[in-house]
Parts: structure tokens; C-alpha cells; sequence
């Protein structure tokens, strides 16, 4: 890691940005190699799923809600330019292929993992959702669900 940082300083950092893009994949995988013995580019090859589904839906849902977070309200799009939020099905994707509006949360990333990593549960007669640990969550936005 050192070497890197040394050669950041020394080259500048889009020089040896550009230099790295010119590079073979031997040559990344050679120059990565020397930087950290532990670091390494492996090609695996095998069987990925991959979900398929009808992403205009999405992208209508966080034109209806601004690019916004139905939990929080936070967005990027005013601020950087750019919109980060997330569709997530609320019946998992998955497991049941359900891609209707009536099952789609429009999330800020952070919320999107939260709701993953602490198994929240959307009720959708109260319009919240309650965490493992028994937290609950009320939606800011509602308009679809």
C-alpha cells in the first residue's frame, strides 16, 4: 500500500490512473500483485442468476416521488446531480417475481440496507416497518402503496 501511495505522489494521481487504463489485464493483475503479495485478480467462472424485470416501473416510482427516500425524504439529485435511490420489492423479488408497483419502496441506499441487514418488515395497513429489534418506521412519502 505504501508503493501505491508513494507512486500517487510521485506521479500524480491521473497519470497513474491513465497509465493503469492503457494496461493489459496481465499487466493490471501483474501490477496489483506487486503492490500487496495478498491482493490478487482471480477470473471465476460459473452459473449467475440474474433478475430480470421491468425497470421503467422503478425509475416511474422515483420520478413520483422526486428521487427521494419514502423513509427519510433524502435525495441527491437537487444537491449532486445525480439520483441514488433504490427500488426495493418488498415481497422478495426473488422469490415470488412480483414487480407491480404495489410491491416497490423507493429507498436511499442506506435505508435499502437497513431494511436488508435488520429484516424489516413492511405492514402495509399501518405504512411501516418494523425492525428484528423491534423498531418501527413510519413512511414520510406515500403515494403508491
Amino acid at each position: 500500500m505504501e508503493q501505491f501511495k508513494s507512486e500517487i505522489s510521485n506521479k500524480g494521481e491521473r497519470e497513474l490512473e491513465n497509465s493503469i487504463v492503457d494496461m493489459t489485464d496481465e499487466q493490471f493483475s501483474s501490477y496489483i500483485n506487486s503492490l500487496d503479495d495478498s491482493a490478487s485478480i482471480e477470473v471465476k467462472e460459473g452459473i449467475k442468476k440474474v433478475r430480470k424485470y421491468n425497470k421503467k416501473i422503478i425509475d416511474e416510482l422515483k420520478d413520483k416521488y422526486d428521487n427521494k427516500c419514502q423513509i427519510c425524504g433524502e435525495g441527491s439529485k437537487n444537491t449532486y446531480g445525480v439520483s441514488v435511490v433504490e427500488g426495493h420489492h418488498i415481497e422478495e423479488f426473488s422469490l415470488t417475481q412480483n414487480n407491480s408497483p404495489q410491491n416497490i419502496m423507493i429507498l436511499c441506499p442506506s435505508h435499502h440496507r437497513i431494511i436488508h441487514k435488520a429484516k424489516g418488515m413492511f405492514n402495509s395497513k399501518t405504512k411501516e416497518i418494523t425492525y428484528s429489534n423491534g423498531f418501527i418506521e413510519k413512511l414520510l412519502f406515500n403515494k403508491h402503496l
